[in-house]
């Protein structure tokens, strides 16, 4: 029975991929049919639909204790995800010891997040 509520918002986000294909890597793809299915709601209490940002990042460990990142934001325009000019960014070349160890957090935090989502 617990199935059966979830299936008519499964099929309207798996026919709203279908329009607009996501930018890409899996932070993106995790979050895009969320997004995609976000309009439904406001439709539904008929009220305004909100404007859609979609935001990507990618966390990556290089050692440990060391890690990098960057980041990017997303609208959908014209049935595409274009960037969002001066949204987003990378991790500084130069960053102190303490910005990569809260990095390779990040990254570590960011895996255990998308394995629960994926397997839970």
């Amino acid at each position: 029975m617990r199935q059966a509520l979830f299936l008519p918002p499964l099929l309207l986000a798996v026919a709203a991929l279908a329009e607009v294909p996501p930018p890409g890597a899996s932070t993106c793809l995790g979050c895009h049919s969320a997004t995609r299915a976000a309009p439904a709601i406001p439709s539904l209490r008929g009220t305004a639909l909100p404007t859609l940002r979609l935001l990507n990042t990618c966390d990556s460990l290089l050692a440990p204790d060391e890690g990098i990142s960057i980041a990017s934001v997303y609208r959908a325009a014209n049935g595409l995800w274009s960037d969002i000019p001066g949204a987003g960014g990378t991790s500084p070349l130069e960053a102190p010891a303490a910005v990569r160890v809260a990095e390779a957090r990040y990254a570590e935090d960011w895996f255990a997040s998308i394995t629960a989502d994926a397997f839970a």
